[in-house]
């Protein structure tokens, strides 16, 4: 389970830098228009712009951090939970043939066995 929460937030983490290029959009644009300020009044078109990659922003950072791994978890419930077809596969929960029962497991073997096989 450890492994599916590093997943998550490594997503989460890769989601995050993916925003980096529109905060430095969104911090570009709020330093001129602070500069620009000073000399003239803003556009309706610059004030629209300014509110589009501030709500991109917040959007992005928003599902980076809440709504993907909200839904990778429940994705995984799901797959780990009886209401998925393929939980019994993935639980590893399976019938053994005759030929697996006789012919055993790597744990049945007794230890060093594979030294049997760098001596030949």
């Amino acid at each position: 389970m450890a492994e599916y929460v590093a997943l998550i937030v490594l997503f989460a983490l890769e989601h995050l830098a993916m925003c980096a290029p529109l905060l430095l959009l969104h911090l570009r644009l709020r330093e001129r228009h602070n500069e620009m300020d000073l000399f003239f009044p803003r556009l309706p078109e610059e004030e629209v712009g300014m509110a589009n990659v501030t709500a991109l922003l917040v959007a992005g950072v928003l599902a980076s951090v809440a709504i993907v791994p909200a839904l990778q978890v429940f994705l995984l419930h799901l797959c780990y939970s009886r209401v998925h077809p393929l939980s019994t596969l993935l639980k590893g929960i399976y019938q053994k043939t005759p030929v697996e029962d006789s012919l055993g497991t790597y744990s049945d073997l007794p230890d060093g066995w594979f030294k049997l096989f760098l001596n030949q």
